[in-house]
C-alpha cells in the first residue's frame, strides 16, 4: 500500500458575495485513497455539524484509518483511477459506505448522502 495517499476533501461551497466561498453544508469529509493492486482502499473522516472543518485534522484521521486497517475496500476499482474525477467518484462512494456503516441517525445519513455524495 502506498504510504502517500491521494486526499479528497468533500464539502458544499457557495459564493459568499465578496468574491470568495463559504461552506453551505453542515457535513464535510476528508478521504484518503490508496491504490492496492486491483482495489482502492479509502480511509474516511467525517466532519459533523458539531465540528470545525480542518483539512489537516481530516487528513490525520483518514490516513490513520488507512494505517490501522479500518479502510473501506472498493474492489476492482483501481484500474479505472486515471484522473482527479475518478478519485472524486471513489471518495463519494467511500463516504456513502462509511456513513451507512457508522451513522445511526437516518436524518444525518440523508444529509451526508445529499450534501457529500450526490451534490458534488
Amino acid at each position: 500500500m502506498n504510504a502517500n495517499p491521494y486526499f479528497v476533501h468533500l464539502r458544499v461551497m457557495e459564493p459568499d458575495g465578496n468574491g470568495g466561498k463559504k461552506q453551505c453544508s453542515d457535513w464535510a469529509a476528508t478521504v484518503a485513497i490508496n491504490l492496492c493492486h486491483e482495489d482502492v482502499v479509502a480511509g474516511v473522516a467525517l466532519c459533523s455539524p458539531k465540528d470545525q472543518f480542518s483539512r489537516k485534522r481530516g487528513r490525520e484521521i483518514a490516513q490513520g484509518r488507512l494505517a490501522s486497517g479500518d479502510g473501506i475496500v472498493l474492489e476492482e476499482l483501481a484500474p479505472a483511477m486515471q484522473k482527479h474525477e475518478d478519485f472524486m467518484k471513489a471518495a463519494r462512494l467511500a463516504v456513502s459506505v462509511f456513513a451507512s456503516n457508522k451513522i445511526k441517525d437516518i436524518n444525518d445519513f440523508e444529509h451526508i448522502v445529499r450534501d457529500l455524495v450526490l451534490n458534488q
